[in-house]
């Protein structure tokens, strides 16, 4: 008995970890396959870092065409089985950056290595006060490849017509197949 009285948790207590779900439960990953994400829900994810369009300098059809190609693509997506989840992310730090510069420098001249261990100092005095803004700009695409094979409105339906076999032979080559058929991998 004197092990729960240590473990006692009041109903608060309680309810906040019923909020606070944990980290394997927030992990919906199942597998990693052919560059794509396989989710416990057995959708697909395929996940982009995107970089700026460099357009200050181009001409105003040069910039038309790059919107109208991006809206093609974002319209091209379906609507029942995709959905595109964006994520801007906004770190106080230079990442590897100021490492990278460090370790590059090849020069010989005593000034000039004074020069770069005093530029050295006065980036990572920035960088501790967070003057350094790094913005990274992800796109995950979610494919849930059985609400895009099943009819529209039949989706209750499907999920519950399902023959399962209790062979685990049979289960590891059916998923095996059916993720060729669905990745599109011969």
């Amino acid at each position: 008995m004197a092990l729960f009285i240590n473990s006692a948790v009041t109903w608060k207590a309680h309810e906040a970890e019923l909020r606070n779900p944990a980290l394997c439960e927030e992990l919906r990953v199942r597998d990693i396959l052919d560059n794509l994400i396989v989710t416990t829900s057995g959708a697909f994810v395929a996940a982009y870092e995107l970089a700026g369009i460099h357009s200050q300098y181009h001409e105003d059809s040069t910039r038309n065409r790059t919107k109208e190609s991006l809206e093609a693509v974002l319209r091209a997506l379906p609507e029942r089985s995709m959905r595109m989840h964006v994520r801007l992310e906004i770190r106080q730090d230079t990442g590897a950056a100021i490492d990278r510069y460090i370790g590059s420098t090849r020069t010989e001249n005593a000034v000039l290595r004074e020069i770069d261990r005093e530029r050295h100092k006065q980036w990572r005095e920035k960088e501790s006060s967070g003057e350094f803004l790094d913005f990274r700009l992800h796109v995950m695409l979610h494919w849930d490849s059985q609400v895009q094979h099943t009819p529209q409105g039949k989706q209750w339906e499907q999920k519950l017509r399902r023959n399962w076999s209790l062979s685990g032979q049979q289960s590891i080559q059916r998923a095996h197949d059916e993720h060729k058929k669905l990745a599109g991998v011969y």
